[in-house]
This record gives structure tokens, C-alpha cells and sequence, in this order.
């Protein structure tokens, strides 16, 4: 590369991430508010590139998002600063009003630090400790049922920093219900949450970076190649339990759902079934 070539290189808008991210979906959804161009890196978390390292020194998470050649890391943080940098592009992700901005950044740390821990915990555990994290997630959702008011969406008639948090749990909540077979969020008990997660899952920008739920890769010959950026793709059935791949993280199954679960994929997907005497690795083949 020439000296030019060099500084348009390093004035591209760049996000490193992995496609299974919903933090980095999240960035997306934002750049698309605000029109914003930009080349997109997909990062492998089990061998970390040098420049995701160099990019994000502290945590080595994604999204990262390279702006003049400058990285800017933690999803909440890039949102404000897609916000602040593109003001005068798209509308405003985050108000202008102080109170309303406080407000905004409070749901937002709500909906990580209060509202996700019981909904996991609901899903991964049973007995008791289900029971106790579905009544609290039931708890956090009354909570921001009556945050919603009338409103649309969190940000008004459109779509804001709230929902560009929030908005995962749009697709990821009907996933935990299908396969608990259990109910969180009903329109008698939730009837703005379920406009509001009909309303966001149906934009059109929404959709246009909507995690693909059928995006499976093939395993690549080794016991536990399942690539782990799925979404309810790859499972490993053993003696003891059952683990699902969900972006980079691995959930254990508890038993009442292991065989709807499986039953469920059996019966949506192509498989491709590879065993040996222990245990076998089914995935989905793509065509």
C-alpha cells in the first residue's frame, strides 16, 4: 500500500466480533441507525487475533469497534459512542436531556446486572433454585413493564439505547421458552413487553442483522469440533447431561428437557450423527 492507501485504510469504521454475539449485534443494530459504513471482522474466540488483543488489552472481549484507527471497546460504550461521533446522522440513539440519558444508561445496567442473571438461571437450573429464578426474573419483567408505560418502545415512538440493549432478549426469551416449555413472558401478564418484542423483532434493521438461528457449521472432525459460535445447533449428549452451544458459551441442559430438546431439533433439522461408545455429537448438515 501506498502512503494514501495506508491513511484510508486507517480511517475505515472496523468491528471485530463474532456473528453469534448479541453484544455485537447490538453494535450493528446502532450502525445501521446512523447509516454508518464499515468493515466487519470475524473474530475466532478460541485463537484471539493479534489485533483484537491489541485493540482490547484488558477484557480481550468482543465487540470492538476501530475508529481512526482508534478501538473503542465495551458494547454500552460504543453504542454512546456511535451516538456522539454520527449525532447529526439517523436519529439519536440516546436523548439529549441529562435526566432522560441517566434514565436510559439505568435500564440499560438493569437489563444486564438484574433482569438477564434470573432469566439464565431459570433456564440452566430446576427444582427450587428455577422456581426462585423464575419468580425473580417475573419480578425484574413487571419492573420494566411499567417503564414501558404506553410507549412503543423504550425510546419512544422509536427505537433507543434501551432497546438496542434489551433487544436480544427479544429472540433469545421465545428460544428458553420453546425448549423449557414454560412461559415468561404472556400478553395477559406482559401485554407492552410482547408489543414491544413483536414491535423490535419486526423493524426491518432488526431483521437485517437478526442472529441466524439456523447458521450452523459442520463439526471438523475432532470430538467437540462443534463450532462454538452456534445457536442451538450442536449438541453433546453424554451419561450425565446435555450441553448447547449458545454464541460462545456452553449451557447444560437440565434433564426434564433434554429429550423435548432434542426432540425439537430432530424434528426441525438435517442431522448428521457421529458416535462412539460413549457418546455421539449430533449436528446440523448444511445444504
Amino acid at each position: 500500500m501506498d502512503h494514501q492507501e495506508l491513511e484510508e485504510e486507517a480511517e475505515k469504521v472496523k468491528l471485530l466480533g463474532i456473528w453469534s454475539s448479541p453484544y455485537v449485534v447490538k453494535v450493528m443494530w446502532a450502525l445501521r441507525i446512523k447509516g454508518v459504513e464499515y468493515d466487519y471482522i470475524e473474530e475466532d474466540l478460541r485463537n484471539k487475533s493479534n489485533l483484537l488483543l491489541e485493540c482490547n488489552p484488558v477484557h480481550k472481549k468482543i465487540p470492538v469497534l476501530i475508529y481512526q484507527g482508534k478501538p473503542i471497546a465495551e458494547p454500552d460504550v460504543i453504542l454512546e459512542f456511535i451516538n456522539d461521533v454520527w449525532k447529526d446522522s439517523g436519529h439519536r440513539i440516546l436523548p439529549e436531556d441529562p435526566y432522560e440519558r441517566a434514565m436510559a444508561r439505568f435500564w440499560s445496567k438493569f437489563g444486564l446486572d438484574k433482569l438477564s442473571p434470573p432469566i439464565w438461571k431459570w433456564f440452566t437450573t430446576q427444582g427450587k433454585e428455577q422456581e426462585d429464578a423464575y419468580e425473580a426474573a417475573m419480578e425484574q419483567l413487571l419492573l420494566l413493564e411499567k417503564v414501558l408505560d404506553e410507549k412503543k418502545f423504550f425510546g419512544g415512538q422509536r427505537i433507543g439505547f434501551v432497546d438496542l440493549s434489551l433487544g436480544s432478549l427479544s429472540y433469545v426469551i421465545p428460544i428458553y421458552e420453546d425448549i423449557t416449555g414454560v412461559k415468561l413472558i404472556t400478553s395477559d401478564k406482559f401485554p407492552r413487553l410482547s408489543a414491544w418484542m413483536e414491535g423490535f423483532v419486526g423493524l426491518p434493521l432488526v431483521q437485517e442483522h437478526l442472529l441466524p438461528l439456523d447458521k450452523l457449521q459442520p463439526r471438523d472432525g475432532k470430538h467437540g469440533g462443534c463450532c462454538t459460535h452456534l445457536k442451538l445447533g450442536a449438541v453433546i449428549k453424554t451419561k450425565v447431561r446435555i450441553h448447547v452451544f449458545i454464541g460462545s458459551s456452553t449451557i447444560t441442559i437440565p434433564p426434564p428437557f433434554r429429550l423435548s430438546l432434542l426432540g425439537k431439533l430432530y424434528s426441525q433439522f438435517s442431522f448428521f450423527v457421529a458416535s462412539d461408545f460413549r457418546k455421539s455429537v449430533v449436528s446440523r448438515v448444511l445444504v
